[in-house]
């Protein structure tokens, strides 16, 4: 990434939603140490469902001054009342991962 981002072919560059608070440190103390240029935004899954980025890693990315840019806003659709319990999920939905607890305990089945 450093010589994509000396060549300007790269202005600024993140991570996906693997990455926790241990390994964004980690991956800073690399780049001090390297001199590197600095990762700028993690993208991970944010909802109502899945909030482990408010005790995970927000505090880290503050302290970093790391950007956060979230996906899958409405958890792969399940925030939206499409789904409901009992009824069968399409096929190829995008939430043919979820299983029938996860889609009843979201409170979509209203």
């Amino acid at each position: 990434m450093r010589d994509l981002v000396a060549q300007g072919k790269v202005l600024y560059y993140g991570v996906s939603e693997e990455w926790g608070s241990a390994r964004l440190e980690e991956a800073r103390r690399i780049i001090d140490r390297y001199n590197l240029y600095p990762i700028t935004v993690v993208q991970p899954q944010y909802n109502l469902n899945d909030r482990y980025i408010e005790h995970e890693i927000m505090g880290t990315c503050r302290k970093l001054d790391i950007g956060i840019i979230t996906f899958s806003p409405l958890a792969q659709g399940l925030l939206t009342g499409k789904y409901r319990k009992g009824q069968p999920l399409s096929a190829g939905s995008r939430v043919t991962w979820a299983d029938e607890s996860e889609i009843s305990s979201n409170g979509s089945d209203c």
